[in-house]
């Protein structure tokens, strides 16, 4: 973490940041990256000029300002969450500040001085921590939690206990999202000794950014969550037509899910409903 956060004083990194930037998001009509000018050089970074209010200062109706909170959610979480690259790299510092909302209607995305990268191997782990949970495989979400943890210390015993606390909700009924995985993640951070590489941890701190950003918006956490849910709906049906071809254990989708673990989630599925139906949670 403090490697990246020295970042922030390489003007040639943040460059190459902008460029990444730009190249990953230009697809997206409702995004603006700033363009660099032919003046940078190491001491200096040049770029265009955006015109635009902070996200938070826009002043419109209620229904527009969610709308503008469900775009920050889609552009900043979402895309690099249910991204096809390996590598998908986001945002290290989505504050307020650094989201503009131009005179056009587009985000305006600044200050790529800090930025992190989440792995495929990050984003199975986080897919198939929710699937377990959705099964209520506490000792699948264990496992999968230990391969995310850098340093291999933290004791299964330990991160039983924290699953099982985090899963009582879900044999209520409730629905495990991001925002649940991101809470069990800092909960078994601070309750064991696992600990996470850098880049997880950066994610966690930008999504706790981008949560205060959203409700300064009028948005709430089930906000996000729909829009999350609203985008891997959209992405599952555009993975549909290549599905039919694929080796059932392939992952290689923007979703990270192989045929084989929709077959294993669907087989699990009635099981998990009967403990929620008679309230069990062994």
């Amino acid at each position: 973490v403090r490697d990246k956060l020295r970042w922030e004083m390489r003007l040639q990194q943040e460059q190459r940041h902008l460029t990444d930037a730009a190249r990953f998001y230009r697809n997206d009509h409702e995004v603006q990256i700033p363009r660099l000018s032919e003046h940078c050089s190491p001491r200096v970074t040049a770029m265009e000029r955006i015109y635009g209010a902070k996200v938070t200062d826009y002043v419109a109706c209620a229904a527009e300002r969610q709308r503008i909170a469900r775009v920050v959610s889609r552009t900043l979480l979402a895309s690099p969450i249910y991204a096809k690259q390996s590598q998908a790299m986001f945002h290290g510092d989505p504050h307020a500040g650094n989201l503009l909302y131009t005179c056009d209607g587009k985000l305006a995305l600044l200050d790529w001085s800090l930025v992190s990268y989440l792995g495929e191997s990050e984003r199975i782990a986080m897919t198939q921590i929710v699937l377990a949970a959705i099964t209520l495989d506490a000792q699948s979400i264990v496992s999968l939690l230990h391969t995310l943890d850098s340093t291999s210390r933290a004791s299964r015993q330990d991160l039983q206990t924290v699953v099982d606390k985090w899963l009582r909700p879900i044999h209520r009924g409730q629905l495990p999202g991001l925002l649940w995985l991101v809470g069990l993640m800092d909960d078994v951070t601070q309750a064991t000794r696992l600990r996470m590489g850098p880049d997880m941890m950066m994610f966690r701190k930008s999504l706790h950014t981008l949560t205060g950003v959203v409700r300064d918006l009028g948005g709430t956490d089930a906000d996000i969550e729909a829009t999350l849910l609203r985008e891997f709906v959209l992405r599952f049906a555009s993975e549909l037509p290549t599905r039919w071809l694929a080796y059932p254990t392939s992952r290689a989708f923007a979703t990270r899910l192989s045929n084989f673990d929709l077959t294993t989630t669907a087989l699990r599925w009635p099981l998990a409903t009967a403990q929620r139906l008679c309230g069990g949670e062994g």
